[in-house]
């Protein structure tokens, strides 16, 4: 089950996985992904339940990301709460543009704590923010009790867990075959850049 500390802010820049106070679905596997979107790399400001984040997207390789973030306080300043780092892919599907986020702790993946990924949908706007999408609980839900997509579901007091087992290429015909509007749920949170 995924800690505490990491359902409060799974963070990933401007796609900053905040579970904040529910489930978001997890894949043991990543999608199948491409070069960079490079549209996401730069410092991104965003707000999400009340808090503001602060996010650097930098490539770590040509299919790679690397996203710092960090809560600000009042007064725009970096917070007392850790920052996370998050290794992110994406990936252009017929039905628009995902992220496959994976937070790292300090920047080094403990096995026996593997958190999995976390699959996100992101949009840019006219102006160019750029809103997230994490998947719905309920979708994925009944989606994998009906045979849809390989996973499990485990029902809990507090959370859910709900695990996709599914290759990366199943992973990937599921999202496209899917209806969009139903399968994530709607925007958390909209990032504008921080830099202009």
């Amino acid at each position: 089950m995924i800690n505490k500390k990491r359902i409060n802010v799974l963070a990933a820049g401007l796609i900053i996985c905040a579970l904040v106070l529910g489930c978001v679905p997890r894949a043991l596997n990543p999608l199948p992904h491409d070069a960079n979107d490079t549209r996401l790399l730069g410092n991104w400001i965003g707000e999400s339940d009340g808090e503001t984040i602060r996010a650097e997207v930098t490539e770590l390789s040509g299919d790679r990301l690397r996203i710092f973030t960090i809560s600000l306080d009042e007064n725009g300043e970096p917070s007392d709460e850790d920052p996370f780092i998050v290794h992110a892919w994406t990936t252009r599907l017929s039905n628009g543009d995902y992220l496959t986020a994976r937070v790292i702790e300090d920047e080094i993946i403990d096995e026996d704590d593997d958190p999995g990924f976390v699959i996100c949908r992101y949009m840019f706007t006219e102006d160019g923010q750029v809103a997230i999408s994490f998947m719905a609980e309920e979708a994925i839900i009944a989606d994998i009790e009906n045979g849809i997509i390989g996973g499990s579901v485990t029902i809990g007091q507090w959370f859910n867990e709900i695990v996709l087992d599914a290759s990366p290429t199943a992973l990937a015909a599921y999202l496209e075959a899917a209806d969009s509007s139903n399968l994530f749920a709607p925007p958390f949170a909209t990032f504008r850049r921080a830099d202009g």
